[in-house]
Formats: C-alpha cells, structure tokens, sequence
C-alpha cells in the first residue's frame, strides 16, 4: 500500500504535466479543432446549440469489458503495490486515506457518440463512480507510472488494451457535464473557475470549470434513473452544490428534488424560460489523461439575474475553492484574461476549451456588446 500511496500523491502532484504529455503524445487525430480536449473532431459542433438538441438514450444492461482490457488492469494494480486485498483502485483511495470519502454513487456512462445535423447523439448506460474509477480513472496512474520510469503516459498495455478515448465500450466512461458560467453586465462579461481539493480524484489542485460534475439521477429511486436523464437538471444540481453549498443530492438518498418549486432549481427554470439564461452546450470530448468524455457547455446570465439567484454565492463548497477575482462578480470576460488561463499550466483542459469555444462564438452567445 505504501508504493501505492507514493503513486497517487506524484500523480496528484503532476497531474497537469501528465496531462499536457499524454496530449502531446497523442494522434493528432484525436486533437479536434486545435482544443486541449481529445476526441472526434465532429463532436465538436460548428455552433453553440440548445441543450435539447443533444438527445440521450438509455439502453439496459451494457455489455461488459473485454477479458483482456480486465487481465492488463489487474496487471497494472499488481505494479502498483496492490497485490493482495483491496484489488481494486478505488478501495484503495478510500482504504489508504488519500480519498476517504469518496461515493459509490450512480452514473450514467457513455456507450456511444453521434454527431447529427442538429447536435448529437448520446447512447448511455447506468453504471457505478466506483467502476468509472476503476477502469478509466486508473489510466491516470498507469501514466505516472509510465513517466516515472522514463516513459511517455500513453505508453502503458492498459491504457493500449483501451484502444482510444472514443472506444467507451472497452470501459465505463462516466459522462462529465462541464459548465463554463457568465455573468453578463453593463459593464462586461465575467466568468467564474474552481479549484478543486479535499476529496476529489480528478484535476485535484488545478483551476477548472464551474459548476462541473457527473451526469447522475439526482436519488438512489428507479424512477429518478429515468427522471434525471436530463443534461439541464444535473446542471442546476451542480449550481447548488457548487455556487450555493448545498450538499450533494445524490448522497441524501431517495429524498428526491421538487425543481418547480424548491430553490435554486425554480429561479433557474423561470430564468431560463423568460430568457434572462441562455444554456447552449458546445460538443463532447475527452480528458487527454484519463480519457473522461464531458459535454462542454456554457451558461450566460444577465447580471440581476445571476445576482439574485446566487445572492449566497460561497467562496468555499466541498469541493474547493470558487475563484472570482473580483467577488462576487468573477474574472473578466476578455481577451487579456483568457488568454492568460488557456496558457497556465494549473488550467484545466476543459476550463481552456470551454473560455476559447465561448470567445470564437462570442457574438452568438450575446458576448460581443
């Protein structure tokens, strides 16, 4: 467990290098329209579309990994120091202290990917965050073992035993939903970023998307597996528990949420039914070091509004830190500004993605006054 342990904490450490080596190293094929993320170049879609022009279908009882994408992860966890009970990466992170409390929660992972005239189409699959972790988070500890020992990240048999970030069927591949939020004023656009910490697996200390988070029924019901099928719903759960604090929906049980009448979720219906919110999502594509597909997608909000939704906003969730430079009101929406995040290295991929598809689509998503 201790060689285990000395993994995870240099993969923590070099996560944003791992991720610009395992980019460059990658096919140019998969490095869709000069962006940081991964993928088929059609996912990315020519213009910002609404969100109800990316259809989801859900199919029962995914088929499982291949036997020998199972045999070289088993190989992998063995190099790692895990030789004997736990045998598995994510009760190791929870077994070793590194990510105690992570959550076996459900997911909706990604079997496939279409790009159509209107936007595209999703086929998912319901599965578990633990399997997600255990076979396409794990990629990220293979490349740091692959780079400790003088090797490119994309190196490793498991992560070759995959095939590429677009073959989901050879893994669980948790779909992301990342949500790059402008505040809109008078005086100028501004966005907001996240650092996350405390217990998160994935860009842990890095500055990110806010909100993001995993594409989920909101409760442990069966009737929420097909409720929540909704990109929208789990955008405005992760508002709350980003922006405002609110504890994680999920892990209260089988509560449920009303979204017509409890808040924030009412005010962010109202508002983006009379038009004070525009959500239009960008295309999919893949984290370059643990092949993690995310639908890109931004919210703009006209300042009042914004302002009295998240008249709470906290500087601090239970994930990290929310970065708004100038309180309340973010970080300027403006060529100077995002340039100087799309080239830091604590910037996350999706951040970079997210800010430079926002600004080539500027005018259409009402940017440009």
């Amino acid at each position: 467990m201790a060689h285990f342990k000395g993994l995870v904490r240099d993969l923590r450490e070099h996560h944003s290098l791992l991720t610009e080596a395992a980019y460059v190293d990658a096919t140019d094929a998969w490095k869709p329209h000069g962006l940081h993320l991964l993928g088929d170049p059609a996912w990315i879609l020519p213009t910002p579309v609404d969100l109800d022009q990316i259809e989801l279908a859900l199919q029962a009882d995914p088929q499982s990994e291949p036997p020998e994408v199972e045999r070289e992860r088993r190989r992998l966890l063995r190099s790692a120091g895990l030789r004997a009970s736990p045998f598995r990466y994510s009760q190791a992170l929870q077994q070793s202290g590194l990510s105690p409390n992570i959550y076996d929660g459900k997911l909706y992972r990604i079997l496939g990917a279409n790009a159509v005239a209107t936007g595209l189409v999703l086929n998912l699959g319901l599965d578990s965050y633990f399997r997600y972790l255990d076979s396409s988070e794990v990629l990220a500890l293979e490349a740091q073992q692959c780079s400790a020992s003088g090797r490119s990240p994309n190196r490793g048999a498991y992560r070759r035993a995959l095939i590429g970030p677009s073959s989901f069927d050879r893994r669980v591949a948790a779909l992301g939903i990342v949500t790059l939020t402008i505040r809109c004023s008078p005086s100028g656009a501004t966005f907001f970023a996240h650092r996350r910490d405390g217990d998160v697996t994935h860009n842990h200390n890095l500055l990110g998307v806010a909100p993001a988070g995993e594409f989920a029924p909101s409760d442990l019901s069966l009737e929420a597996e097909d409720e929540d099928l909704d990109i929208w719903r789990t955008i405005m759960r992760e508002y709350a528990e980003e922006f405002l604090g609110h504890p994680d929906a999920h892990r209260a049980g089988g509560a449920g949420i009303n979204y017509e009448s409890s808040e924030p979720y009412a005010s962010l219906l109202s508002a983006r039914r009379e038009g004070t919110l525009l959500v239009r999502a960008f295309g999919l594509a893949t984290d370059p070091l643990t092949w993690k597909p995310c639908l890109l997608t931004v919210c703009v909000f006209d300042a009042l509004q914004f302002d009295a939704i998240f008249s709470g906003l906290v500087e601090r969730n239970e994930e990290g830190d929310v970065i708004s430079r100038r309180g309340k009101l973010g970080i300027p929406f403006d060529g100077p500004s995002i340039n100087r995040y799309i080239h830091d290295s604590r910037t996350t991929p999706d951040l970079k993605d997210c800010l430079r598809l926002a600004w080539k689509h500027r005018e259409l998503l009402g940017l440009d006054r």
